[in-house]
């Protein structure tokens, strides 16, 4: 799980950026609570399956973006809010990986991290 320090920096960042009823904490909670479990089954890295999972939305801020373009937005963004709150460098690219790659229904994710989220 991510440390929960950064968590929280992750979350108001977030919040920031994203006024969503439907994307709110509450989903994004949801999502790192089956994450981890799935995690437990199929493996991958926690820590970036919950930062994922926090950040995975941040394309639904922009209403003019849809699927593939909102998740690779999401991903450009989460990559900024991640370096800025101090989350393991080496482990960025692979959130931010995750985040670019879901909600894809033509495409699989190349990690185990993005297949979760």
């Amino acid at each position: 799980m991510v440390n929960i320090e950064i968590g929280e920096k992750l979350f108001q960042e977030t919040e920031k950026r994203l006024s969503s009823p439907s994307h709110d904490r509450g989903h994004s909670e949801r999502i790192i609570q089956y994450g981890l479990e799935l995690q437990k089954i199929h493996g991958g890295d926690p820590e970036v399956i919950a930062a994922a999972a926090i950040l995975h939305d941040l394309g639904r801020a922009d209403v003019n973006l849809k699927a593939k373009e909102s998740a690779i937005f999401a991903g450009m963004e989460a990559k900024d809010i991640l370096q800025e709150v101090g989350f393991p460098e080496e482990k960025i690219d692979v959130v931010c990986l995750a985040i670019a790659e879901h909600d894809q229904a033509d495409f699989t994710p190349t990690s185990v991290e993005g297949k979760i989220l």
